[in-house]
């Protein structure tokens, strides 16, 4: 579903409607869901779920430490999924994070 033409004002009402049925719903959360639901598809129209790693699987593909994976999440560089008392990363935000940090040839 294009979600190009959803204000972010109308996600952000959206997710204050629903916050007493999904707890700890966020805007972002909903613009995702809505990115990937198909109307035409099957009932369970999420495309194939998004891979997940740990915060050690992240540190090993970034080489850096596990705390620093800590700071670029207290930061908002990264986002973590919390299950149970695991922490959780989208690899697609590793990801973006390195192609953010990504320094063209020649600039320092």
């Amino acid at each position: 579903m294009d979600t190009s033409n959803i204000s972010d004002d109308s996600l952000t009402a959206i997710a204050l409607i629903l916050k007493d049925q999904i707890k700890g719903v966020r805007a972002d959360v909903i613009k995702n869901a809505l990115e990937h639901y198909e109307p035409n598809g099957p009932p369970s129209s999420i495309k194939s779920s998004p891979n997940l790693i740990t915060v050690k699987e992240a540190a090993k593909r970034l080489s850096v430490s596990e705390r620093f994976i800590y700071t670029l999440i207290d930061q908002g560089s990264l986002r973590r999924i919390k299950i149970n008392r695991a922490c959780r990363l989208l690899e697609s935000d590793i990801s973006l994070l390195i192609e953010q940090r990504l320094i063209q040839g020649g600039d320092e």
